[in-house]
């Protein structure tokens, strides 16, 4: 590990700046790209859903609004609406730069400057990349349940193909029961729930780890990172600094060296 150290070094000295460069410049980019890719791949039932909740939306902006109760919100329906819509934006601005002034506030002078106010925006920028993520995972675990039981290639799942699903997840239901069900009652309560989240947690941070995706966490997902940043490639944000950089390449020797131990 020491030779990867040294030779990540020498890497990314030449490398950093465009990197950074490129990061800085549009870091929010690379997620909002994801995030299209992830619509593209969305099916009929989400679309449906969408609209399901659409409907509702617009149904209870009707009956808060629609004084006269004609069905439809007129010039001066449509002006209290947005009045009200404006007020509730405002209040929950004002809940936010509150709980950020509270938690960011390091001289207690009831405002956020210099250092302050840049390590909420970090707080705020990695929030939004943590949510981006979570969104995307779903996103990609359900694209590839899909592309893995739809045996006959017709883009969705029929009643077959979702009964073949079904029995597959509750498979892996079962078989996690018996691996963390210690006292053997069929279910999982208490310590037992923590130790399952535990190893999720903990495969989850394996598959962050594993760069090339051999399934193997080693010094060659190191060497992996080096080369997509210094090709401005995307890789996770490791530091938790909320950029994406060589940096991150940094934590990511700790990690793989922790992980080895």
């Amino acid at each position: 590990m020491k030779a990867v150290t040294t030779v990540v070094a020498l890497i990314l000295f030449g490398s950093t700046l465009g990197a950074n460069a490129q990061f800085e410049r549009a870091p929010d980019r690379e997620f909002r790209a994801g995030d299209r890719g992830a619509e593209r791949d969305r099916g009929p039932r989400d679309r449906e859903r969408d609209q399901a909740k659409r409907e509702a939306f617009r149904k209870g902006i009707l009956e808060k609004f629609d004084a006269n109760g004609d069905g439809e919100l007129d010039e001066d329906e449509r002006q209290t609406a947005r009045e009200a819509m404006r007020a509730h934006h405002e209040e929950m601005r004002a809940q936010i730069k509150a709980k950020l002034i509270e938690k960011f506030d390091a001289d207690g002078d009831g405002e956020l400057t210099g250092d302050e106010r840049r390590e909420a925006g970090r707080a705020m920028h990695r929030w939004r990349h943590a949510k981006d993520r979570k969104h995307d995972r779903r996103h990609r675990i359900a694209r590839h349940l899909k592309e893995q039981f739809d045996t006959n290639e017709d883009g969705k799942l029929d009643e077959t193909e979702r009964a073949a699903l079904k029995s597959h997840m509750e498979a892996k239901k079962a078989e996690i029961v018996e691996r963390f069900d210690a006292d053997g009652n069929g279910k999982l309560e208490g310590d037992e729930r923590v130790a399952v989240k535990e190893y999720m947690k903990a495969q989850r941070e394996s598959r962050r780890l594993d760069i090339n995706r051999d399934g193997v966490v080693n010094e060659q997902d190191v060497q992996a990172a080096v080369t997509r940043v210094s090709e401005g490639e995307r890789i996770p944000d490791f530091n938790k600094d909320g950029e994406l950089d060589a940096l991150d390449v940094n934590e990511l020797i700790e990690k793989v060296k922790n992980h080895s131990n």
